[in-house]
């Protein structure tokens, strides 16, 4: 009977899609990364493998989740990104170190939690994993923390991000790094909207987060 499902399946994707959406319910129960994220990351990850070969020194490297990994190197001046969407802090702690380039980088930018926290992970685990990020980074490089975007209209527990954002920027600054807080709906973001998901940020907050890098790349990195 399992042979002839799995002959079903492998005949017809909308088979195996419909089967993989299933799995994928059952497995929200107990939370983690769900089968398509992790075959997702897996195949990211491969091909990160190449690219990190070719980076020549001095690059500028970002490492992050989709708040980082939507925006394209030109609107970065150049640097390149290395962040997946869906990634977790917890996970991006674990396969940071196959990243040869971040040695010989220039600068790096890190931004990661969102997925710690729909995972199901606490603020505590989420903390303990950017002490793992930080805690391996070299000495060379200037180092540049991207806050999770939190604020007015944000869907989801703004207490815990904002409880994140808060330890994320204590540990960065300890380490002589620079925060850089987003904010969509206050202050300098305050013409900055959300996505239907209320999670990422739209397209003119996606722009100014690039500018906000940018600039403080060029701040940060000599001529």
């Amino acid at each position: 009977m399992c042979v002839l499902v799995l002959f079903g399946l492998s005949k017809s994707s909308t088979l195996a899609d419909g089967a993989l959406w299933r799995f994928e319910a059952l497995e929200g129960l107990w939370g983690g990364p769900r089968l398509s994220q992790r075959a997702h990351e897996r195949l990211t990850l491969g091909m990160h493998a190449g690219q990190d070969a070719l980076v020549e020194p001095g690059a500028r490297l970002l490492f992050g989740d989709s708040h980082l990994a939507v925006l394209p190197a030109s609107l970065l001046g150049g640097a390149h990104n290395f962040a997946i969407g869906g990634q977790s802090a917890q996970r991006l702690s674990t396969v940071l170190p196959r990243y040869a380039s971040v040695a010989r980088a220039s600068a790096l930018v890190i931004g990661s939690g969102t997925n710690d926290l729909a995972e199901g992970a606490s603020v505590e685990e989420v903390l303990l994993a950017w002490d793992r990020l930080l805690d391996q980074l070299p000495e060379g490089p200037q180092v540049l923390c991207i806050g999770i975007p939190a604020g007015v209209g944000m869907a989801g527990p703004s207490d815990r991000v904002s409880k994140l954002n808060q330890g994320v920027m204590r540990r960065c600054i300890d380490h002589g790094h620079r925060f850089l807080p987003v904010t969509p709906g206050q202050g300098d973001w305050r013409t900055v909207g959300w996505a239907r998901d209320g999670v990422h940020m739209n397209t003119e907050g996606a722009q100014m987060l690039a500018r906000r890098i940018r600039g403080a790349l060029a701040q940060e990195t000599p001529s």
